[in-house]
């Protein structure tokens, strides 16, 4: 909820979230282990808007059987 308001503007409250997907990941044995937790936004207050153009260029959406190369596995 915070990074939607950091990075696309939007406000969340708390009861409006549900967890979708947890991931453990490490990109080397030797690495520290990292928890990714993926969020779906139920409902939001505002309308997504770029608010940290240093760290993305853009937002676009894509049909979901039509998605640019290269992506992210």
């Amino acid at each position: 909820m915070r990074e939607a308001h950091e990075e696309a503007g939007l406000v969340i409250e708390p009861a409006d979230v549900e967890l979708v997907h947890t991931v453990h990941m490490r990109e080397l044995p030797t690495d520290p282990p990292r928890v990714q937790f993926f969020f779906r936004a139920l409902r939001w207050e505002g309308e997504p808007k770029r608010q940290e153009p240093d760290k993305c260029l853009s937002w676009r959406w894509w049909n979901v059987r039509d998605l640019p190369e290269p992506i992210v596995d």
